[in-house]
């Protein structure tokens, strides 16, 4: 993962365990840990919705409703290389 990669994916990583109840530092949290559900960073539907509100605010992107799948959400290096290519590839507000 590229350097704005791995910023995006601390960054993540912090916004995700501000929602969560077990993890209170991002190396707490393992790239292959599942980033929703049981075991997850986040175990709680609203949780993980205010934590993806945050993200699209913070990054300036917006996540299409179908992308949200469990795939997506598999483990948060797979979640964070997503946002990465989305904030990547969303255009710089002029």
């Amino acid at each position: 993962m590229c350097t704005v990669g791995l910023a995006v994916k601390r960054r993540v990583k912090l916004i995700l365990i501000r929602h969560a109840t077990m993890y209170h530092e991002p190396d707490d949290v393992g790239d292959d840990l599942p980033v929703f559900g049981p075991g997850g960073v986040i175990e709680d539907s609203l949780e993980i919705l205010e934590s993806l509100f945050e993200i699209e605010a913070a990054l300036g992107i917006a996540i299409p409703d179908e992308d949200l799948t469990e795939d997506l959400f598999r483990s948060v290096e797979r979640f964070s290389e997503y946002v990465a290519r989305l904030a990547d590839s969303t255009p710089d507000p002029q």
